[in-house]
């Protein structure tokens, strides 16, 4: 889980987590349900991650309270993001999308 906030400081630690993730190449859930602010750095990498796990077929959704939603919606950058309320809404969303693997007993987060 990612709470706080994702600026300047914090942004190469986001990038390296959200890198984890996708680098497992198995279904996870981003939950950033805590964060408070989202600078536009942050945004960028959420995008990126999505277009990469577009790319790899990898499944995710992204769990987020309105600082994180809204910008990436003003900003158009949620088009390939699938938004949840909770870590279990997205654990439910994962499993009628994919074949979930063994190993994916819980949902990874950040």
């Amino acid at each position: 889980m990612v709470s706080g906030e994702i600026d300047v400081r914090s942004r190469a630690d986001f990038a390296a987590c959200v890198d984890d993730l996708i680098g497992e190449r198995h279904p996870f859930v981003l939950d950033c349900s805590d964060v408070q602010f989202i600078s536009v750095g942050g945004l960028s990498i959420i995008e990126t991650l999505s277009a990469k796990a577009r790319r790899l077929g990898v499944p995710w959704t992204l769990v987020a309270a309105h600082p994180v939603r809204r910008p990436l919606s003003l900003l158009k950058m949620d088009a390939d993001i699938v938004f949840t309320d909770s870590t279990a809404e997205a654990v439910t969303y994962l499993s009628s999308t994919t074949v979930l693997d063994e190993t994916l007993a819980e949902p990874m987060s950040a």
